[in-house]
């Protein structure tokens, strides 16, 4: 087998975030990217903040690696607020490197939580609790004189 010779490394096509987007919704978004190179696409990683969340790896050479598609979740709700690093490296058959690099915020809004206290006689409290924004919640503890009183999930 002989390889076309070139010194440039794959082509990442179909990325679309950009540095300093802010991601603010409670969904997941898709990526749909294809990764191509005329001696073939041997790896492609996918990093978010030095995790690895997609790895494709070819060992032999086909021409139908040629062009790669690539499909994978940049899971929003899993991630915290704050700044994240998005990395995607791409290798050919050549042993060339093509990375593509954002640097992007994730921006949730943070859950509300009221206390109403509706009856209240010497011995109980009859109370009302209320969560807004908490679709990314997993659970919910309501702690009274350090001791969980109440236990949702």
């Amino acid at each position: 087998m002989t390889l076309d010779s070139h010194d440039e490394g794959p082509t990442i096509n179909g990325f679309t975030v950009e540095n300093g987007d802010v991601f603010s919704e409670m969904e997941s978004v898709s990526w749909n990217l294809v990764v191509s190179d005329n001696t073939g696409v041997k790896i492609v990683r996918i990093y978010i903040d030095d995790t690895l969340i997609y790895n494709h790896r070819v060992s032999e050479y086909y021409d139908v690696y040629k062009s790669i598609p690539v499909k994978t979740i940049f899971n929003v709700p899993g991630l915290l607020n704050g700044n994240h690093n998005i990395l995607i490296e791409a290798y050919d058959f050549a042993g060339n490197r093509t990375e593509i690099e954002r640097n992007v915020e994730v921006s949730k809004p943070l859950p509300v939580a009221g206390l109403r206290i509706e009856e209240e006689s010497i011995d109980s409290i009859r109370y009302m609790v209320s969560i807004s924004n908490s679709s990314w919640i997993y659970s919910t503890y309501l702690i009274m004189d350090g001791d969980s009183v109440l236990y949702y999930r």
